[in-house]
C-alpha cells in the first residue's frame, strides 16, 4: 500500500474524526483575508478571527493544528473542501515525522518546501536529469505546496493583525 497515493480527502477522517456531513455552506478562503463570499462582513469571519486568536502557525503542534481545523469547520468558517486542503497540511507534518506535540513553524516549513520543489523542478528541467517522479507529479506537488503556503500565510497574517490590534488597544 502506498500512502503517498491517498488524496487529502481520504485523510480527513483518520486525522480529524468523522467529517461533518451537514452540507452547511462554508465561508470561502477569502474570509481569512476579511472578505465574505458576498463582500460583506460575516459571522463566519468573526468566528475565524476569534478561533485564530488561540493559534500561532509559527509555533504550533500537529495536534493543535488538527484542533484548529476542527474548530474552524465546526464554526462554519471553512467548508468541506477547505477542510480537506488544510488536512493536507497536517498530512505533510506526519510525512515530515513531526511528533504530535512537537512545535513547528509552518511558515518556515512550507517556505522551505516550496523552495525545494521549485529548485527541483528548475534543476531537472535545466540539466535534463530524471527523477523518481514525473514532471506532472512534480507540478501537482508544487501546486499543492503553493496552496498550503497560501493557507499558512493567511493564518499568520490574521494572527499578526490580531496581535497588532491588541497592542493598539493597550496604547
Amino acid at each position: 500500500m502506498q500512502i503517498n497515493k491517498l488524496s487529502p480527502g481520504q485523510l480527513v477522517a483518520p486525522i480529524l474524526g468523522k467529517a461533518n456531513e451537514s452540507g452547511a455552506a462554508g465561508i470561502a478562503a477569502d474570509a481569512a483575508a476579511g472578505e465574505s463570499q458576498n463582500g460583506s462582513s460575516t459571522v463566519g469571519h468573526a468566528a475565524f478571527r476569534q478561533i485564530m486568536e488561540d493559534y500561532d502557525v509559527t509555533q504550533i503542534t500537529p495536534r493543535e493544528f488538527s484542533s484548529l481545523i476542527r474548530e474552524l469547520h465546526a464554526a462554519g468558517a471553512i467548508n468541506e473542501t477547505e477542510m480537506q486542503e488544510l488536512s493536507s497540511i497536517r498530512f505533510e507534518l506526519d510525512r515530515a515525522n513531526v511528533a504530535p506535540d512537537e512545535e513547528v513553524n509552518l511558515v518556515e516549513m512550507f517556505t522551505d518546501r516550496l523552495k525545494k520543489l521549485t529548485t527541483g523542478v528548475t534543476d531537472a528541467a535545466m540539466d535534463g536529469s530524471s527523477s523518481d517522479t514525473d514532471p506532472e507529479s512534480r507540478e501537482r506537488s508544487l501546486s499543492l505546496a503553493q496552496r498550503q503556503m497560501e493557507w499558512v500565510s493567511k493564518f499568520d497574517a490574521i494572527r499578526q493583525e490580531i496581535s497588532h490590534d491588541a497592542l493598539n488597544a493597550i496604547v
